[in-house]
């Protein structure tokens, strides 16, 4: 429960809730003191705006100015940096490789930090240069770290650049218009930390229209911008004026930038390549590096405060304005009248029992029609009777007919009727199987449409549901299916003795003889036909019974899934009721006073 304790404010404010007027526009670290001791003590769901609050102050505190490089994929970020900070440690592929964010600092040598998302401990190599890209190429290459699987946060390579001496962090962010579409909202995200921007384009193709619509989303998350032309190796100097024309000529008309926007040519690899990068070097004169270095220097000398002011500026009323959504919204729902919210709990409720006895009908019909087959099954044991007898005295007399030119032995004729028996019952055995199972499917059919009945109920109930609850359910019932084709022999069978019992049987007239042993033959392969019979319908029986238990089970699971989303919900409607019943005016009162104090505070940003 929230008190009206827990949000005292430290900093004083008036009567009416708003801070004393400022006889001096505060700076903005002041303002961010301010902002942070306001926010004290504010619900959990402020928390992650708050975090960002420090984050920013620790940021000013400290100078560093973030510092992202953007560009498309292959556009040589890498050996860019590479070369900026005249240090060869960020690893460089005609593939796509950087997939999360990689953040270049000062450091008195060189040292790689690679940080997690899942509380694993930070991993740290310092030993060479080697060894750092090797490990970059680990966690941060797409082919061996793909849709960032290892969980890496951010990566920190530390160096002791003349660059970033001042507190500067450069970004390597992943390349936006490769195939991995996440490099590309990996690379949205990032640009939201950042305060400045160079965006690096390229001579081979210029400024396509992928990078005009990247940059679109970028420019209002940026308040400066750097654009670099690279590979101008690849121009001839009147290509190279035609294509800078081209490319600051879309910039001003497709952009809004002024029309004094510079665009600085560099060739990345030659600065890098270059023996000493130095002013007396021709190489590094004439890949443009230099004057990439310098100018952004002589930026963070000049307007280092001011960019990262305004850039911080900006961050910290996004942040405030989160929080003061943010509790207005939980003040709206501490206006919300407790009746009516009770009434909807009444008629959630309601919805909720019937979906219940919905679903305690259809579990129970699966009773009924497991009774139902069951009762179909043994009527159509005692119908194959007359059908199997029928058979077999037609069988029996071709075999007897016959019995002078085929059945030379009795060994023949037990072969023969031994397969004419398995014959007849595995025929009878896949007719019944067929015929019971028209009823048993109809009455699957009829259990899916009620299932997507009840789902659609729950769905106006609670609102979406994940769509692994009905996945594969029909699938499983067809599976319950008992299947026809399903191989099956007899454990009974006639042997060549069952049928001649007699020795005198030999010595008796060809005609006597064949009447006896028919006569022996019909009864056993009555005998054997009921017991086999027996068998397997008691096998059906067994089969079916356990085809009804696995549709029950697997409708059962389903509600219960269902079920459990309408309980989920259940228990947040009962939670939140109880909630309001319990809080108090004095609860809202203190929501107030703080937006009211966040409010004043964004009116001191300029």
């Amino acid at each position: 429960m929230i008190s009206s304790e827990n949000y005292q404010i430290s900093t004083p404010i008036n009567n009416n809730g708003s801070l004393p007027v400022e006889t001096e526009p505060l700076s903005i670290d002041e303002i961010i003191d301010r902002a942070l001791n306001v926010c004290r003590n504010l619900p959990d769901s402020c928390r992650v705006s708050v975090n960002n609050i420090e984050e920013l102050r620790h940021r000013l505190a400290h100078g560093r100015l973030h510092l992202a490089v953007l560009g498309q994929f292959n556009r040589g970020k890498s050996t860019f940096i590479n070369a900026l900070v005249g240090f060869n440690v960020l690893p460089t592929s005609v593939l796509p490789l950087t997939s999360v964010p990689t953040l270049i600092s000062w450091g008195p040598h060189l040292k790689c930090v690679v940080r997690f998302l899942n509380g694993k401990g930070d991993l740290v190599v310092q030993t060479s240069n080697e060894d750092i890209s090797a490990t970059l190429i680990t966690y941060v290459a797409e082919e061996h770290n793909p849709k960032n699987q290892l969980c890496v946060k951010e990566v920190e390579v530390q160096c002791p650049s003349v660059l970033l001496e001042n507190g500067t962090v450069l970004i390597d962010t992943p390349g936006f218009g490769s195939t991995y579409l996440h490099n590309t909202r990996t690379a949205l995200e990032t640009i939201v930390e950042c305060d400045a921007a160079l965006f690096l384009i390229s001579a081979d193709p210029p400024l396509t229209q992928m990078e005009v619509e990247f940059l679109k989303q970028v420019q209002n998350r940026v308040s400066r911008i750097f654009f670099i032309l690279n590979k101008i190796d690849l121009l001839s100097e009147p290509d190279l004026r035609e294509v800078d024309r081209f490319i600051r000529g879309t910039l001003i008309s497709r952009m809004g930038y002024e029309v004094d926007l510079r665009l600085f040519h560099i060739c990345a690899i030659k600065g890098l390549n270059a023996e000493r990068q130095h002013v007396d070097d021709r190489d590094w004169i004439g890949s443009g590096m230099d004057t990439i270095r310098s100018g952004v220097l002589d930026f963070m000398t000049r307007e280092k405060y001011f960019a990262l002011s305004q850039a911080l500026n900006e961050k910290l009323g996004d942040a405030l304005r989160e929080i003061t959504n943010t509790l207005k919204q939980q003040i709206e729902d501490f206006h919300k009248p407790v009746e009516t919210m009770h009434k909807e709990h009444e008629g959630f409720v309601a919805g909720a029992d019937t979906i219940r006895k919905a679903i305690d009908k259809e579990l129970a019909l699966v009773e009924i029609e497991k009774k139902a087959i069951l009762k179909f099954l043994d009527e159509q044991s005692r119908q194959a009777d007359s059908t199997i007898q029928s058979a077999l005295t037609v069988s029996i007399g071709t075999l007897f007919s016959n019995s002078a030119g085929v059945l030379k032995t009795i060994d023949n004729l037990t072969s023969a009727l031994n397969r004419m028996v398995l014959q007849t019952l595995t025929m009878q055995r896949t007719a019944t199987i067929n015929r019971v199972n028209r009823p048993y499917r109809k009455a699957i059919q009829v259990h899916l449409r009620e299932l997507a009945k009840i789902h659609e109920m729950v769905i106006d109930c609670v609102g979406e549901i994940p769509d692994s609850v009905m996945s594969s359910v029909q699938d499983k019932l067809d599976l319950s299916e008992v299947d026809a084709e399903e191989s099956w022999n007899f454990s009974k069978s006639i042997s060549s003795k069952d049928i001649i019992s007699e020795w005198t049987d030999w010595f008796q007239n060809r005609q006597t003889r064949i009447a006896r042993i028919r006569n022996r033959v019909e009864k056993l392969a009555g005998e054997m036909i009921a017991v086999n019979k027996k068998e397997y319908f008691t096998d059906l029986s067994i089969q079916y019974k356990n085809a009804f238990d696995k549709m029950r089970s697997v409708l059962s699971d389903t509600y219960s899934e269902l079920l459990k989303c309408v309980d989920e919900i259940s228990s947040k409607k009962e939670r939140s009721l109880t909630s309001r019943k319990l809080e108090s005016d004095p609860s809202v009162r203190a929501l107030k006073n703080h937006v009211s104090a966040i409010e004043n505070i964004i009116s001191l940003l300029k």
